[in-house]
């Protein structure tokens, strides 16, 4: 604990309004008490964890519940105290305080709202002891808000982090995982995901009955909130345009159906990251098999080619490279469009020219040589 009591007078060990040796002192002569049993105090401190108060007689308040103090517990709550009290609206703001219905003393209980909280900073693994005094809470109608120290939680499979509404860095004074952090009533859109906000500064959170950015911080996932979303919306209609382009070009196989040669031609989407919106993959009985890729306003038509890669081995026992067949998209020609009228009209002609060719070399070829 780092509060106390002094002739039914308040003090603390944090605030430095008392130097060590006088508290001290004043434990030595027995005059600091507990501020619930009045049971005498002993005030401990060190070089590596700040200075706490604990009870001379250990089976003192056997009925109330005091986490072991380590650093972080010690630092955390005094953190999260000195930021909830100064919150518009917090009124009775105590550490360390005792509630006679439940028979505790949470780290922090305030009010707000017409209505009783308390904040737990849980730095210790013990999940039964919080799930019992969650409920003690919940039937004395007081809203409790547990914190997970972050030095001792980090895997997310604790039982703390599952119901913790955050995590707190003492060290860094930053709040992570928070589960109520964004004002929706200030966003323009709410596709921004929690894990967008990790380390928030406390600072930049206010109390309003949970946790929110203050609303200058706010500004800046506002802009974000609008980019995000106009993204999404240029993605949305890229999808569009390109299932608009598959569509006007769904006539083209279905006119070459008519045509002799078993003309096969397989329309394929590009994905939004692809560099071109759909592909079209071409082959006759007579004609060589040819791909055309397109794009806004131009079209690549492309042949496959057999090549050797070098593929390395990375077999512990043989570290050799070895060659394998491969294929490959060739350039040949580029095509220009400007509508998508005038796409159709370009990819006929195109392919329409190939099969005429391919004719020709077939039977004036076969004329030629007899």
């Amino acid at each position: 604990m780092v509060t106390a009591e002094i002739n039914n007078q308040p003090i603390n060990c944090y605030d430095n309004k008392y130097d060590r040796d006088t508290l001290k002192k004043w434990a030595d002569k027995g005059i600091l008490q507990c501020p619930v049993c009045h049971g005498k105090y002993e005030y401990c401190h060190g070089k590596l964890v700040s200075p706490f108060f604990r009870h001379k007689d250990k089976t003192k308040c056997e009925t109330i519940y005091s986490e072991p103090e380590t650093e972080e517990h010690i630092q955390g709550k005094i953190a999260l105290f000195n930021w909830i009290k100064k919150q518009n609206g917090v009124v009775k703001a105590v550490m360390e305080g005792y509630i006679e219905e439940t028979k505790q003393r949470p780290d922090i209980m305030f009010e707000f709202g017409g209505q009783q909280y308390v904040i737990e900073f849980q730095c210790t693994p013990i999940a039964s002891e919080q799930i019992e005094r969650h409920e003690l809470y919940q039937a004395a109608k007081i809203n409790d808000i547990w914190i997970g120290g972050k030095e001792k939680y980090s895997t997310g499979r604790t039982h703390i982090e599952n119901i913790a509404y955050a995590m707190f860095d003492y060290q860094n004074n930053t709040l992570s995982k928070v589960k109520d952090l964004l004002n929706k009533n200030l966003l323009p859109y709410n596709n921004l995901l929690l894990w967008n906000f990790n380390e928030i500064p406390l600072e930049n959170v206010m109390f309003d009955g949970k946790f929110t950015f203050v609303n200058q911080t706010m500004e800046k996932y506002i802009d974000l909130s609008i980019k995000k979303h106009n993204a999404e919306l240029k993605k949305q209609e890229q999808r569009r345009h390109i299932h608009s382009l598959v569509e006007v070009c769904k006539v083209i196989p279905e006119w070459y159906a008519q045509v002799c040669h078993h003309c096969k031609i397989d329309i394929l989407e590009g994905k939004l990251s692809s560099p071109y919106l759909i592909m079209m993959k071409f082959a006759s009985d007579i004609t060589a098999p040819f791909t055309m890729f397109i794009k806004e306003n131009s079209i690549d038509v492309c042949v496959t080619e057999m090549y050797n890669r070098r593929i390395k081995n990375n077999s512990t026992h043989c570290r050799k490279c070895y060659w394998q067949k491969a294929t490959k998209f060739v350039k040949i020609e580029t095509l220009k469009y400007s509508d998508n009228q005038q796409l159709v009209s370009v990819i006929k002609e195109y392919f329409s020219k190939q099969l005429q060719k391919a004719v020709i070399n077939k039977y004036m070829g076969g004329i030629t040589n007899g």
